[in-house]
C-alpha cells in the first residue's frame, strides 16, 4: 500500500478533499546533504465532473540542509503546489496531458487507488535547491585557510588571478621560501 493514495471508487462528484503525512523513507526523498525532520505533508482536492478528474495539491516540508558555501547545518521550508487532469476509466486513470504517457507512474492508479506519492515527490525535489545556502550573505568558507568566514575575517587573499599572471606569482612564492 501506498503512503499517499485515494480509493477512486469513493471520490464523489463535485470537490473532494484529502490530508497525507509521509515520512521521506515511504516518498523515496533521502537527499544528499538533508534530513527531514518533520514527515511531508499533502494537501489534495480532487474535482470530479462526471469522468474527468482534477487533482489540485500543496506539498509542505521541513528539511534540515547543509549549506553548500559555509557548511552549517540550516532549517528550510519547502512549499509548493502541482496540478494534474486526468481522465477516469472504471478502475484505470488516464492522464489528460500527453507529457506523462511514456511516465505512468508519475500519475498512476493501481487496482482502483489513486497513487500521488510521485507527485508530491517530484514536486518536493523540483523546489529543492541544487547548492542550498543558509541566507543570501553567506561569505562561506575561505578556500586558503578553511576558515569560516560569516564567524571571523581571514587575511587571505582570494581575488583571482588572471593566468598570465600565475608564473610571476609561482616565482615569488619560490623565492620567500627559500628565504
Amino acid at each position: 500500500m501506498s503512503a499517499m493514495e485515494v480509493d477512486l471508487s469513493r471520490i464523489a462528484e463535485g470537490v473532494n478533499r484529502y490530508e497525507f503525512e509521509a515520512g521521506p523513507e515511504e516518498l523515496d526523498l533521502e537527499e544528499e546533504n538533508s534530513v527531514f525532520r518533520k514527515k511531508v505533508r499533502a494537501s489534495l482536492m480532487i474535482t470530479r465532473t462526471g469522468t474527468t478528474l482534477t487533482l489540485r495539491g500543496e506539498v509542505n516540508a521541513v528539511v534540515e540542509r547543509t549549506c553548500s558555501r559555509c557548511l552549517d547545518k540550516f532549517e528550510d521550508r519547502v512549499e509548493g503546489q502541482f496540478f494534474e487532469a486526468a481522465q477516469l476509466d472504471g478502475d484505470m486513470l488516464q492522464a489528460l496531458d500527453d507529457q506523462y504517457d511514456s511516465d505512468p507512474e508519475f500519475l498512476s492508479a493501481n487496482q482502483g487507488f489513486l497513487t500521488i506519492d510521485t507527485l508530491v515527490r517530484e514536486t518536493v525535489l523540483v523546489l529543492s535547491p541544487m547548492k542550498p545556502i543558509c541566507r543570501s550573505g553567506c561569505k562561506g568558507i575561505c578556500p586558503i585557510c578553511g576558515t569560516d568566514r560569516n564567524r571571523k575575517d581571514c587575511e587571505c587573499d582570494t581575488r583571482p588571478i588572471h593566468p598570465s599572471w600565475e608564473a610571476v606569482r609561482k616565482l615569488t612564492e619560490n623565492r620567500k621560501e627559500r628565504e
